[in-house]
């Protein structure tokens, strides 16, 4: 059974969403994402959600949700979590003993207790699915199919190192963590323990957008309107995912503060929190695609930022003195993300450095 069945089945999901009219185009994600048929109406409620041409073949295994504020997004974590706890097999991936766990990471304690909250609800109040259910603790429910679901607040040292089946951030554009952003970090820490389940592992990061900079903004850049093969993006207002909130309500928050609204409401990118120059300004007027060619006769010099392959990004640039318009240029920038060799990757950087001179 697929997840859209199993959300309008009486005996799974459809108790738990009062109008399954108003979650249409969330059925509609989930069939893009599971790479479901979806009908002509559906198809062209895809195509301008994720600006993509293309028909999705087969499953996803990432996928980026921008919405509004409201939008069910963490209910919707809630049944993404229980569905593929259940009605996935994870077991050929598991050794005797272990546990597939299906993780929920949220911005703070209280986001991730209320994300909980949904699944243990899911899980009580359905006598199919509460069957599954061997122990409940504080942070995690244990399911006799050796399966676990778990949630945590956004800290990338407590999830080093562990193998997941699924992980799914809530509000990943609100992840803060000792004074500062760890968004890149907990997603480097996540991805190596998800290659232990293979194509079958899921990524899902759901948010509210918030400033152009972190992994979500990154990622809406790399792929809303590119037809990769394994991730997908999808960005929509409040309302287009939840019809049930007032556009009145919407208007007012407008007239109060427009660019926080058009963020919280709109799913759209903050300018009125950057720094003194935009990243677009930034690229419009500093930032050439490519990697410009070596010229003869012309002094370069090479800088190394090297990293052990563990978290960073191990980081090559090369750049020159442009003495006729006074300006230095940085030719080329690399950078080689863990896991690697050190070892190997010097080896590479220094012989893309080897016709200049080379400063360590």
């Amino acid at each position: 059974m697929n997840i859209v069945e199993a959300i309008k089945d009486e005996r799974f999901f459809r108790p738990i969403f009062k109008d399954l009219a108003t979650w249409q185009n969330w059925l509609v994600l989930l069939k893009a994402y599971f790479g479901l048929e979806m009908t002509p109406d559906e198809f062209a409620v895809y195509q301008k959600y994720t600006g993509r041409p293309d028909v999705p073949k087969k499953e996803f295994g990432e996928l980026w949700i921008a919405a509004g504020r409201r939008s069910g997004k963490s209910l919707m974590s809630s049944v993404i979590a229980v569905f593929l706890a259940l009605f996935h097999d994870f077991q050929q991936y598991l050794s005797p003993g272990e546990r597939a766990i299906i993780q929920i990471i949220a911005s703070d304690r209280a986001q991730a207790k209320l994300i909980l909250d949904y699944v243990r609800g899911i899980f009580e109040t359905n006598p199919v699915f509460g069957q599954y259910v061997e122990q409940d603790f504080r942070e995690a429910i244990h399911l006799n199919n050796s399966v676990s679901i778990e949630v945590m607040s956004c800290s990338f040292r407590s999830i080093r190192g562990r193998s997941v089946a699924a992980v799914i951030f809530d509000e990943i554009a609100f992840f803060f963590s000792d004074g500062h952003k760890p968004d890149s970090e907990i997603l480097a820490a996540v991805r190596p323990g998800l290659a232990t389940f293979g194509d079958a592992s899921k990524l899902i990061a759901i948010s509210s957008p918030y400033s152009r900079s972190g992994v979500l903004y990154e990622h809406w850049e790399r792929y809303w309107g590119k037809p990769d093969k394994n991730v997908l993006f999808w960005r929509a207002p409040t309302r287009i995912m939840n019809s049930t909130i007032s556009q009145e309500l919407i208007d007012s928050e407008m007239q109060k503060d427009r660019s926080a609204a058009e963020s919280e409401w709109m799913a759209s990118w903050r300018s009125d929190i950057e720094g003194f120059l935009s990243p677009d300004v930034i690229k419009s007027a500093a930032v050439l695609p490519g990697e410009l060619a070596p010229k003869p006769y012309q002094i370069y010099s090479a800088f190394v930022d090297s990293s052990g392959g563990r978290q960073d990004r191990y980081s090559l640039g090369i750049g020159h003195y442009d003495h006729d318009q006074k300006k230095i240029v940085v030719d080329l920038v690399r950078g080689w993300a863990p896991p690697f060799d050190p070892h190997h990757v010097r080896r590479k950087s220094r012989k893309s450095a080897s016709v200049i001179e080379y400063t360590d």
